[in-house]
C-alpha cells in the first residue's frame, strides 16, 4: 500500500472503557463509507496505535483489526482492542478513456469511410450483376468484401462503445469473428489459385468447401473464447482482446496459420505457372493476376494487424496512425484489384447510353431536314449535300415523265410548249451534288 495515497474512508469512532479490560471476544463495528462510488483496492479496518516507533502521537495500524465483510456502502470490522477505529483505502486511478486525438480521428474516419463506401459499392455491383460476376472467384471476393465491410463497421464503433462494457464486449467478439473470416477467405483464394494451376479444377468448391470452413471455423473459435473468457473482451484496450491475456492467441494463431499456408500455396502456384494443368490462356492470365493480387493483399493485412498489436503496448501511440492508414487501404485495395481492374466488373457498372442518345439526335435532325423547315428558334438553317450517282434517262422514260407532268398541268397549250422546248434543248446531266 502506498502511504502517500492512503485516505480515511469512514468516520473516526473512539470507544473507551474505564477501567481497561481485556477483551475475550472482538468488538464488531459497522462503519459507513464516506464515498461509496470512489474506486479503491478495498477498505482496511485500522485502529490508532500510539506506540508505533518513529511517530510522535502514533499512527493507524491494522494489527488487531480485520474486515469481516464489505459491500458498496458499509464495512464490518472485528477488532480485539479498544481504541479509535476507522477505515482506510488506497484510491485507484480511473482508467484513462482511450479517445482519438483530432488528427488521428480525421485519418481513421476518412480512410475507413472511403474503404467502407468502396466495399459497399463492390458488393452491390456483384449482387446486381451476379449472373456475370458471380463465378467461383466472384464468390470468394464477395464473401471477402462482406467480411471486411462488417469488420470495419464494428471497428468504427469502438470509441462509441467504450463506456458501455457489454456493448464493448459485443463489438470485440464481432471484430474477432469477422476479421478472422476475412483472413480465411484470403487463404481460400490461394487454395483456389493452387487447384486451378496444379489440378485444373475451376468450379465446384466455393459453396461446398470454402463457405462452411471460412465462416464456420472462425465462428467456433470466437464463440469458444467468448464463452470461456468473456472478461477478456472489451475490458481494456479499445474493445478488443487484452494483449496481456493468452486469449489473444485465439486470434493471432489462426491468422498466422492462414497466412503461412496461403504463402506456401502461392509459392507452389508460381512455380507451376510455366506449365499449368489448365491450358486456356485466358484462364491462366486471370490466375496470374490473382496470384499477384493475393501476394500484395496478404502482407497488407499482416502489417495492419502487426501495427494493431503494437499499438496496444505502452509505446504504441505512434503506431496508431500507421494502423489507421493501413486498415483503410484494405478495402480500397479489394475494390481496385478485384473490381475496377477487371474488365467484366467495369462493364457491369451501369452507365448512361451516350450512343443511343446520339442516334436519336441524328434521327431528329434528319427528319427536320426532310421536312424542309429549320428548327424553331434557329437563326440559320443547315443544308446537307448528298452525293448521288449519274442517272441516264432514256427518251421513252422522258416521254413518260412529260405525260405525268401533263396530267397535273392546267392547259394543252402549256403542255405542248413545254414538250417542244424539251425536244429542242439538249439533255444535260444532273449535278453531282444536290441540296
Amino acid at each position: 500500500m502506498d502511504a502517500s495515497k492512503i485516505q480515511i474512508y469512514s468516520r473516526v469512532l473512539t470507544i473507551t472503557v474505564d477501567p481497561v479490560v481485556t477483551l475475550q471476544d472482538p468488538v464488531v463495528l459497522t462503519l459507513e463509507h464516506l464515498n461509496p462510488d470512489q474506486q479503491n483496492k478495498g477498505p482496511i479496518c485500522v485502529i490508532w496505535n500510539y506506540d508505533i516507533a518513529g511517530t510522535i502521537d502514533g499512527a493507524w495500524d491494522d494489527f488487531g483489526c480485520e474486515a469481516n465483510s464489505t459491500n458498496r456502502t458499509h464495512t464490518v470490522c472485528c477488532c480485539y482492542k479498544m481504541g479509535t477505529y476507522a477505515l482506510l483505502i488506497e484510491p485507484v486511478d480511473a482508467e484513462p478513456v482511450d479517445t482519438l486525438s483530432f488528427p488521428l480521428s480525421i485519418i481513421t474516419y476518412a480512410t475507413m469511410g472511403l474503404s467502407m463506401l468502396l466495399l459497399l459499392f463492390f458488393i452491390i455491383v456483384i449482387c446486381i450483376k451476379w449472373e456475370v460476376l458471380l463465378d467461383e472467384r466472384g464468390i470468394i471476393h464477395l464473401n471477402l468484401a462482406i467480411a471486411m465491410f462488417l469488420a470495419n463497421v464494428w471497428y468504427i464503433l469502438i470509441w462509441v462503445a467504450k463506456p458501455n462494457v457489454p456493448f464493448c464486449q459485443a463489438i470485440s467478439i464481432l471484430m474477432h469473428f469477422f476479421y478472422m473470416v476475412a483472413f480465411f477467405w484470403i487463404f481460400f483464394e490461394g487454395v483456389y489459385l493452387f487447384t486451378v494451376i496444379t489440378a485444373g479444377v475451376t468450379t465446384g468448391r466455393a459453396l461446398k468447401v470454402y463457405m462452411p470452413v471460412a465462416w464456420g471455423v472462425p465462428f467456433l473459435i470466437a464463440g469458444a473464447v467468448a464463452a470461456i473468457g468473456l472478461q477478456e473482451h472489451g475490458s481494456k484496450e479499445r474493445c478488443w482482446l487484452s494483449h496481456e491475456s493468452s486469449y489473444i492467441y485465439a486470434f493471432v494463431g489462426p491468422v498466422l496459420l492462414a497466412m503461412v499456408l496461403d504463402l506456401f500455396l502461392l509459392l507452389i502456384t508460381i512455380c507451376n505457372l510455366p506449365e499449368p494443368a489448365i491450358k486456356k490462356k485466358v484462364v491462366v492470365y486471370e490466375m496470374k493476376l490473382g496470384v499477384r493480387n493475393n501476394m500484395l493483399l496478404l502482407p497488407l493485412l499482416g502489417l495492419t494487424w502487426a501495427f494493431a498489436l503494437l499499438s496496444l503496448t505502452e509505446a504504441g501511440d505512434d503506431f496508431d496512425y500507421v494502423h489507421a492508414i493501413l486498415n483503410g487501404l484494405q478495402g480500397c485495395f479489394i475494390f481496385i484489384a478485384y473490381g475496377a481492374a477487371r474488365k467484366e466488373f467495369r462493364a457491369a457498372i451501369p452507365r448512361p447510353d451516350c450512343k443511343k442518345k446520339a442516334r436519336v439526335d441524328d434521327k431528329v435532325a434528319s427528319s427536320s431536314r426532310s421536312s424542309g423547315s429549320p428548327r424553331s428558334g434557329s437563326a440559320t438553317s443547315e443544308i446537307t449535300m448528298t452525293k448521288i450517282k449519274r442517272i441516264n434517262i432514256s427518251p421513252t422514260q422522258k416521254e413518260k415523265q412529260l405525260d405525268e407532268d401533263y396530267s397535273s398541268s392546267e392547259s394543252d397549250d402549256d403542255y405542248w410548249a413545254t414538250r417542244k422546248h424539251n425536244r429542242n434543248s439538249p439533255v444535260s446531266p444532273p449535278p453531282l451534288y444536290v441540296p
